[in-house]
């Protein structure tokens, strides 16, 4: 089935590229993928190129610009169908663009929806769990990563991430040649400029910076240049989105896996509990038909960070949710947390203790209703998303109203 996917997908790429005039040849294409970071980096990027006065189009899991339009990309979407890609990318070259950014999946890649476009630059952030269902085999997965940079003129990777030399060695089997960015290894071929300052929270956030340094350091951007650009880049939608500082502080993220959980607590930690006051508070769950495997460790790593967490419903699909909690109590439980009723666990407000709220709605209702000062109430898993995929059927979804809400509601609050 997969194979057939792929020929048709091939298919409908030659037909796009002819009949839309062959629009991958008529742009300079700049690709980005990795399990995490790819949103951020696609959007660092496209942000440079154009302080620079460049005109850039960009298709991420957030949107995609055209050079003349903001388009919303779908449901759950980020490399769309071949033919949207080519869409985009016509409009882009019709409109002056010189540069196109596209956020790469690695099921855009393996599934050939990206077939037959040579990438000027492709860049892997990270490759780390998630996807098991796709790609029983962890080195299936890696080489759907590396396949981007395989047809890249030039490819880079990141130094720091432990799958490094996994990455190099595919390169090297294929004689590819590439180059590395890092935010500490000195031998790497670009590395974090002692003088370069970024507001961002989060070390993960320096190396999709650093993806970015050295994706645009070779289009002829300067030190400098980058910096300035720096300076006025804010974070996609659902990206470590502080939408509440005050009291008490309430994030937004789109963290799925078991590393961008770490990154992210570890960060929330680091930059909100300095004076270690206050507890956090965890919300998630785990979208189905993606990977199983991820779950225990999701809720291992949530329970090593948070104080608290409560288990919601992410992207169930036709999954039973009581299983998709099972999955991930197997690591919190590790941790040594106890669980609560729901009614009991809000009015305890006890560390280490979880409960399970399986309406999302329903669950950050009473993570903001038991918030205390200076708590952190942190929320994973849907961010910028605007549906929700209940019982099969995608269900309206807006993360930040629902907040807002219930600020509302319980503290009389207007975000």
């Amino acid at each position: 089935m997969q194979f057939l996917k792929k020929i048709a997908h091939i298919v409908e790429c030659v037909l796009a590229e002819v009949l839309l005039g062959f629009p991958t040849r008529k742009i300079n294409i700049i690709g980005v993928t990795g399990t995490d970071g790819k949103t951020t980096t696609t959007h660092l990027i496209y942000h440079v190129i154009k302080n620079e006065g460049y005109k850039v189009g960009m298709i991420s899991s957030i949107y995609a610009d055209t050079g003349d339009k903001i388009h919303e990309t779908g449901f759950h979407t980020t490399t769309p169908r071949p033919w949207a890609v080519r869409s985009y990318l016509k409009r882009a070259v019709l409109s002056g663009c010189e540069y196109f950014v596209l956020e790469t999946t690695s099921h855009a890649l393996t599934q050939g929806r990206v077939w037959g476009i040579l990438f000027q630059s492709g860049v892997i952030t990270n490759v780390t769990h998630e996807h098991a269902l796709h790609f029983p085999r962890f080195d299936h997965y890696l080489r759907s990563k590396v396949s981007l940079l395989l047809q890249s003129k030039r490819a880079y990777i990141n130094r720091d991430m432990k799958t490094f030399d996994q990455v190099r060695h595919e390169l090297v089997q294929h004689k590819k040649t590439y180059v590395t960015f890092s935010t500490k290894h000195t031998g790497a071929h670009f590395v974090w400029p002692k003088e370069m300052k970024t507001s961002l929270h989060g070390e993960y956030n320096k190396e999709n910076i650093m993806a970015a340094y050295a994706v645009t350091s070779d289009l002829g951007v300067t030190d400098k240049q980058f910096e300035k650009a720096l300076k006025t880049f804010k974070l996609p939608k659902g990206r470590f989105d502080v939408v509440y500082n005050k009291q008490f502080t309430i994030i937004i993220d789109f963290a799925h896996t078991p590393a961008s959980f770490d990154q992210l607590l570890k960060s929330v930690r680091m930059d909100f509990f300095k004076q270690n006051r206050g507890s956090l508070i965890h919300i998630f769950g785990s979208a189905s038909e993606r990977d199983d495997l991820k779950r225990p460790m999701m809720g291992e790593v949530s329970a090593k960070y948070a104080d608290m967490i409560i288990l919601t419903e992410e992207d169930y699909r036709k999954e039973d949710i009581n299983k998709i909690f099972s999955d991930i109590e197997k690591g919190i439980i590790k941790k040594g947390f106890s669980y609560l009723e729901p009614n009991i666990f809000a009015e305890k407000n006890q560390k280490k203790s979880y409960t399970k709220v399986p309406n999302r709605r329903d669950a950050i209702n009473i993570g903001i209703s038991m918030i205390m000062p200076h708590d952190t109430l942190v929320m994973t898993g849907k961010a910028h998303e605007t549906t929700l995929n209940r019982g099969g059927k995608e269900e309206p979804w807006d993360e930040y109203a629902v907040v807002r809400k219930a600020l509302k509601q319980h503290f009389g609050i207007n975000v």
